[in-house]
């Protein structure tokens, strides 16, 4: 009787225990209707933040002020290197006195074209002019026929193309003095200079071959003639290249 009741004891226990356990697995495969309820309600609100976030940025742009404001400083940043570009054109600009624009019908339009090759012309009076005074003063220290004859032939040369160039200068800037700035002018003047120099030379020059005139004036005349020429190459230098081209270079 007693072992009745004790099984009818573990029957029960086990029948209640089998319940729980079903109970529990209903409870965990099948959530109930408020959590159902409740997840779709935050998938919502999750969907109407990243809505809310969207149209924010398209409203806001936050590319375009940055693009705007790097296109603007790129903007500023070529605008002021246009200007600098323009003012150290300006600064050395001899427009004005090139391209014929002097020339005003069609005589003088030939004349300016003809002036162009200037440039061209300027290096080799110069090289001449210099080679003469050079082959002279070594004929003073070794007395060789060779070199005073060299100094003759040289001053011709040099003495032809001074002139010559001289003549294609005008033709290049035209004859409008007020156009002239001082760099322009005093490569004008003293190309001028040079030419007359060098025919005084090649004259004092060839009384002194001739033994019929001073050997001394002739030195005299033929070096100042070489440094003029030499100077005013420089100035023809600064006139291309700047007026700070012959400055020492200093490092950054």
């Amino acid at each position: 009787m007693r072992l009745k009741k004790v099984l009818l004891v573990l029957l029960i226990l086990m029948g209640t225990g089998s319940a729980f356990a079903a109970g529990s697995g209903h409870d965990h495969d099948e959530p109930s209707s408020t959590t159902q309820e409740a997840q779709p309600s935050a998938d919502q609100d999750d969907a109407k933040h990243d809505e809310v976030v969207e149209e924010s940025a398209d409203h806001h742009g936050p590319e375009q002020p940055m693009n705007a404001h790097s296109d603007s400083a790129m903007g500023a940043d070529d605008h002021h290197g246009d200007t600098a570009m323009e003012e150290m054109a300006a600064e050395h600009d001899h427009s004005t006195h090139e391209e014929g624009t002097w020339a005003k019908d069609d005589f003088q339009q030939v004349l300016a074209w003809i002036g162009k090759f200037h440039p061209a012309a300027t290096n080799f009076p110069i090289a001449l002019l210099l080679a003469a005074a050079l082959a002279e003063l070594l004929f003073l220290g070794t007395q060789n026929t060779a070199l005073r004859q060299a100094a003759r032939f040289c001053l011709w040369t040099g003495t032809a193309g001074a002139v010559g160039t001289a003549v294609l200068g005008w033709f290049f800037v035209g004859f409008d003095f007020s156009a002239d700035d001082a760099l322009l002018s005093a490569h004008r003047w003293n190309g001028t200079a040079t030419a007359f120099v060098s025919l005084f030379a090649l004259g004092f020059g060839e009384r002194a071959f001739a033994a019929r005139g001073s050997v001394a004036l002739f030195r005299v005349a033929l070096v100042a003639v070489a440094l003029m020429a030499g100077y005013n190459g420089l100035l023809g230098g600064k006139m291309v290249y700047g007026e700070d081209h012959y400055a020492w270079p200093t490092s950054e």
